[in-house]
């Protein structure tokens, strides 16, 4: 099973931009990418100018940073044969410890839906389209606090598993700093990853 409990992330609607080594020489950049970039175009994800063009960064920008249990599930109502609050996502973020039930309902295994929560939501945040991303964003603000006010103690190691090339593949060396959109599942079980 996944977790959406980062180790040690930290997200804020104006997060600090990382400070990264060098790209390696093998990787070609635009002239107009810097390191200023939170995403880079040759890695999976956005460039930085489509992020803060976003409607998730607009949205997320509009919403109050810890929404109401109340207001994350009135908000969730509607989605994906979801039409009142006895869907069993919306039980468990209704019933679950106030400072982690977003969390473990994204991370969970129910349904939303044809399909898990977690990719449900992970769709939507890729699609980026007005009105849905809007519709999620309390969730979304409630699960960054949560992660900031309410995240692992002790620093712990989780996977990611990727598919990529290996022009790819050499920009991620230990203690580099990256960035995806959107939420990133991992897993304490590199086998899981």
């Amino acid at each position: 099973s996944s977790s959406s409990i980062p180790s040690n992330l930290s997200i804020s609607s104006n997060p600090p931009l990382p400070s990264n080594p060098p790209l390696s020489s093998n990787l070609s950049l635009s002239s107009n990418t810097t390191m200023r970039n939170r995403f880079y175009i040759t890695i999976p994800g956005v460039s930085d100018d489509e992020f803060q063009r976003s409607r998730f960064l607009f949205h997320y920008n509009e919403t109050e940073q810890c929404p109401s249990t109340t207001a994350v599930i009135a908000s969730l109502i509607g989605f994906a044969k979801v039409n009142d609050e006895n869907h069993p996502i919306l039980q468990l973020i209704k019933n679950g410890d106030p400072a982690h039930n977003v969390l473990r309902a994204y991370s969970s295994n129910e349904k939303f839906g044809s399909t898990e929560f977690y990719s449900y939501v992970n769709k939507l945040l890729h699609d980026d389209k007005d009105a849905k991303v809007k519709k999620l964003m309390p969730f979304i603000r409630r699960a960054t606090w949560q992660i900031n006010k309410h995240g692992p103690i002790e620093c712990t190691t989780v996977y990611r598993g990727m598919t990529l090339d290996e022009k790819r593949r050499s920009y991620f060396t230990p203690e580099r700093i990256f960035r995806f959109p959107g939420f990133t599942s991992t897993s304490l079980s590199k086998h899981m990853a």
